[in-house]
């Protein structure tokens, strides 16, 4: 239950937004939110202002409604974004520089922190 309810938090911080739910993955390692902003077809003015209230609102929530802080990393750039795979399986991602180093600026976070790349400011 309680995983389900981290991922309608950020869901709907998201989709609040305009952006887009990619994948949502909890393991041994820890749990990773993965979301765009500024695809084709659901595109506002400032995709980077857009992902970073749904960042800070997240944060919000999950601290008021659960008492748990996360740390998320956002940057700005060039990606693929489409299926991948083969026609037995496949599945829809997002992969390029970007994605990765959004996931390093994450992993480099302290709980409650919100690192972007310089594009982003």
């Amino acid at each position: 239950r309680k995983l389900q309810n981290i991922f309608t938090i950020f869901s709907e911080s998201v989709k609040s937004r305009s952006g887009q739910v990619r994948q949502f993955i909890s393991d041994d390692k820890g749990t990773v939110f993965i979301a765009s902003f500024g695809l084709r077809g659901s595109m506002t003015a400032n995709s980077s202002a857009s992902a970073i209230a749904a960042a800070k609102e997240a944060q919000r929530k999950l601290l008021n409604a659960m008492h748990l802080q996360c740390s998320i990393g956002i940057t700005r750039g060039k990606i693929f974004c489409g299926q991948v795979g083969s026609m037995e399986r496949y599945e829809y991602s997002l992969l390029g520089p970007s994605v990765n180093l959004a996931a390093r600026f994450m992993t480099a976070g302290s709980p409650g922190q919100i690192n972007c790349s310089e594009e982003i400011m």
